[in-house]
């Protein structure tokens, strides 16, 4: 409420971006203070302090084995033309969408049905599609005329053991 506030009583956006940061900052400053008063609290914050490089630790973790499955899944799923749940949005075309993909799979969300989209067969698929150095993929409207479209076929049972 008050950020909104806030926006219809400044016209200047960036003024009020700005105040908004200096309030946010005084808040977390106040809470800050408040852990260091009530003396229940220490020990909770002191054990989140303490935690903190391990769970960084194991979030760089995470963020490496969802890159290197992403390069792998470009690698091979990356000419399989859309179909299904294959589309624009989901698919393995480029690493930052494999990432956001694989990123959605960790949730547990639509994995199976991923996986068996991309087990359909395609129809007018080029088995050999060979990417071309000189001619970018067709990612979306904006590379048209001088890109080559993918159209390949089906993942086969790689899948599988990727999934």
């Amino acid at each position: 409420l008050g950020g909104f506030v806030l926006r219809a009583a400044v016209d200047d956006t960036r003024l009020a971006a700005t105040v908004s940061s200096v309030a946010s900052f005084f808040r977390i400053a106040r809470l800050l203070r408040l852990v260091r008063l009530v003396r229940n609290l220490r020990v909770p914050f002191n054990t989140l302090v303490a935690v903190l490089p391990g769970i960084a630790n194991m979030g760089s973790l995470l963020l490496l084995i969802l890159f290197v499955y992403s390069v792998c899944g470009v690698q091979l799923y990356g000419t399989v033309a859309f179909k299904g749940g294959v589309n624009d949005q989901a698919n393995f075309r480029s690493v930052g969408n494999a990432m956001l993909l694989l990123l959605r799979f960790a949730t547990g969300e639509g994995w199976n049905g991923f996986m068996h989209d991309l087990l359909v067969p395609r129809e007018d698929c080029e088995d050999d599609s060979n990417h071309v150095r000189d001619k970018p993929w067709c990612l979306n409207d904006r590379d048209y005329p001088d890109c080559q479209e993918v159209n390949g076929c089906a993942a086969g049972s790689s899948a599988y053991a990727y999934f």
